[in-house]
């Protein structure tokens, strides 16, 4: 695990194609704007949106630039890239998360270290000021209320998202439940969500705030 901490190269951000807009253009996602929610109901596109980040990620960056740690209780989606080297590790169950917690303990401790030797703020201001550069980590979260309905793992997930940003680890997180029991603190960590179609306006209230009306999206696929 611990080789994967520096590479070479100038890539900036972690970019990826998520679509198109209205007007044919490309709409760019960069993962280290901040951690990213993906919502919405049942077959309304989360997964197939989830795969595509994955993909776009594999194909673009080295799994030395940008590694990825996943976490799917039902092992139905991303659970099947496991075997990818981008991967390097797929949590599912409690004792697999709580070990990927633990792991990104380590690395921000040794991280932290790093910074105080270089006089660095965070992981992108470090890669701004050296020709090695510190690889991303992005986890990925499928199904989160699964792993929500467990107290202890709903408070490590809050606690660690909420200063792993500085450290180059960000999340992103899928799911069918819009309640705020399930997303609530997640939210207030996530400065980017993506609302597909969601059940009722509640749900949608909830995801992103009044007049989206995410329940009104006729095309699965389609978000905002």
């Amino acid at each position: 695990f611990i080789k994967y901490s520096f590479v070479g190269g100038e890539k900036e951000g972690i970019k990826v194609c998520i679509g198109y807009d209205l007007e044919g253009n490309e709409v760019i996602l960069n993962i280290l704007d901040g951690h990213i929610l993906i919502g919405g109901m049942t077959g309304a596109g989360k997964s197939n949106l989830l795969n595509v980040i994955i993909t776009n990620i594999m194909l673009t960056y080295t799994e030395n630039e940008v590694f990825m740690l996943g976490c799917d209780y039902t092992e139905s989606d991303i659970y099947y890239f496991r075997r990818y080297k981008h991967f390097k590790r797929m949590a599912t169950n409690k004792e697999g998360f709580l070990d990927i917690v633990r792991i990104l303990e380590d690395k921000m401790k040794e991280r932290a270290e790093i910074f105080d030797k270089t006089n660095c703020r965070n992981a992108i201001n470090y890669n701004k000021k050296h020709d090695k550069k510190m690889s991303y980590i992005v986890v990925i979260v499928d199904e989160l209320v699964q792993l929500a309905t467990d107290s202890i793992c709903k408070s490590e997930l809050h606690r660690i998202m909420g200063k792993c940003r500085k450290y180059g680890i960000y999340f992103i997180l899928g799911g069918q439940d819009a309640t705020k029991e399930t997303i609530g603190k997640c939210k207030m960590n996530c400065p980017q969500v993506i609302g597909l179609k969601t059940f009722d306006e509640t749900d949608s209230n909830t995801l992103m705030g009044k007049n989206q009306n995410l329940q009104d999206i006729k095309i699965d696929g389609r978000c905002k």
